[in-house]
């Protein structure tokens, strides 16, 4: 049985992603962070998935503003990844899951910055699974 990609880590990535567009030409930090939050992990289905679309998204930071290619990418990657994986049939299953690889799981909400983002990458993710505070 394969692994996918944890939900407290899931949505680190997403706040990081979101705290990256939101200051896009002034760092690249969170960006790094999200590739170490990945590297880090100890398991190897994310680290294999997701490890190498993110640091490319980090390596290619700041060209563009709006909705960088690179960060869409990314971002298309870790919902394949956790659909794929967690065999859901989209984002807000997942986000609404109460169990994950074989454990119980709460629901998470995500920042409105990566859910268009992933919006943009081909995946909606409907609003009661958004938190704008975020």
């Amino acid at each position: 049985m394969a692994t996918v990609l944890g939900k407290s880590d899931y949505l680190s990535i997403s706040i990081f992603y979101t705290n990256a567009l939101r200051r896009l030409r002034l760092t690249d930090q969170d960006l790094f962070d999200a590739v170490y939050a990945v590297v880090i992990l100890d398991t190897v289905e994310p680290t294999v998935d997701l490890a190498k679309p993110l640091f490319t998204a980090y390596e290619e930071n700041g060209a563009t503003i709006g909705f960088p290619g690179n960060y869409v990418e990314a971002v298309r990657v870790v919902e394949n990844h956790v659909i794929q994986r967690g065999s859901f049939s989209d984002v807000d299953a997942y986000l609404e899951a109460t169990t994950l690889n074989g454990s119980a799981a709460s629901a998470i909400l995500v920042p409105q910055e990566w859910a268009d983002l992933s919006e943009e990458a081909g995946f909606a993710i409907t609003s009661s699974n958004i938190d704008s505070s975020l």
